[in-house]
């Protein structure tokens, strides 16, 4: 009776010990932009299964490689199928780990072989530094995935995302586009420096270029001198912007951002008018949107040179533009 009673004991742990369902992570493909094959310190699929097995799903869900001998890269769909097929899993997870100059670019997808297909695709991508942050991000994200299509278990809300702020700056000449402007102003030249971090968003690709969101606090200081035969005058400004930005990188060190967001700006105006003793102090505060476009270019791991134009319409009774060109850097503090 002992050993009827033992035995139906350990058939159930067995049972229950191996109820669990295999989830399998095969090798990555690692390139460059370019396509070329790389390697790396320490596999995405190592610390991506190394943060899996830190996640809850209820004993519902294990995680384990395919190993080298069993399995080359999957480059789709197709690949996928048929090492399903001929190792006899459900599960695969499977993709690509791209890295330029700037970053790092991650594509992976979860496959079903009972579906037959790809049920969802993962796309992360993240600085140059930061590898593991963005295995770990991808590690998320396939858990939550994984626990809302199958019920493992409810998402602990524990994702957590770092900011990191990148210091870029920029010297300005500000040229007015009003024909009152034009006549009074030789020109307004200026400073802009400000703070930018990624958003925790999924990045993304068009045409093998690498495309991710940031987001930008800058302050900026402008000064003016009036025209040799107008009233004498000084100007300065003092604006605050948050613009949003789009970034494609063009290759490795090049990359282009389009940005605008809402922008408010102080001024002071001194001048001395005509037929007048001393001079007058005029101030203003003007809302405006600020829009912009950039090229910058990764001159080493920490610094990136820079090129920038900016259009600013006033948001006023009577509106109008002004436009700006200048000359500055990125200190990547990341």
């Amino acid at each position: 009776m002992k050993v009827s009673i033992l035995s139906a004991l350990m058939v159930f742990i067995l049972c229950g010990a191996g109820a669990a369902e295999q989830v399998y992570i095969s090798p990555f493909l690692y390139t460059d932009w370019e396509g070329k094959r790389i390697s790396v310190e320490q596999s995405a699929e190592d610390l991506i299964m190394k943060e899996l097995h830190r996640q809850d799903f209820n004993g519902a869900f294990e995680f384990q490689k395919t190993g080298g001998n069993s399995s080359g890269e999957i480059y789709d769909s197709s690949d996928a199928g048929e090492l399903c097929r001929i190792l006899g899993i459900k599960k695969l997870i499977y993709g690509s780990v791209k890295k330029s100059a700037e970053g790092w670019y991650c594509e992976l997808k979860l496959y079903d072989h009972e579906s037959k297909k790809d049920v969802r695709v993962f796309v992360n991508s993240d600085t140059i530094r930061d590898f593991d942050r963005m295995t770990k991000k991808a590690a998320d994200d396939i858990a939550l995935c994984i626990k809302q299509k199958y019920g493992s278990s409810s998402d602990n809300g524990d994702k957590k995302f770092s900011l990191a702020f990148d210091i870029p700056f920029c010297l300005y000449w500000w040229t007015p586009l009003d024909a009152a402007w034009n006549k009074s102003v030789a020109g307004i030249f200026g400073l802009d420096v400000g703070a930018e971090t990624r958003l925790p968003w999924k990045g993304s690709s068009i045409k093998q270029r690498e495309l991710y969101y940031s987001v930008r606090g800058s302050l900026s200081w402008l000064y003016g001198k009036g025209r040799g035969d107008s009233y004498p005058l000084d100007i300065n400004l003092i604006s605050v912007k948050v613009p949003f930005f789009i970034n494609v990188s063009l290759d490795e060190k090049s990359a282009v951002a389009v940005g605008a967001g809402p922008m408010f700006e102080f001024g002071m105006l001194s001048i001395e008018e005509k037929y007048e003793s001393g001079r007058r102090m005029l101030y203003r505060n003007y809302p405006a949107v600020a829009s912009m476009i950039e090229y910058s270019y990764l001159v080493s791991q920490r610094f990136k040179l820079k090129g920038c134009s900016e259009v600013d319409i006033y948001t006023v009774k009577e509106p109008y533009a002004t436009v700006r060109f200048g000359l500055g850097g990125v200190w990547v503090a990341r």
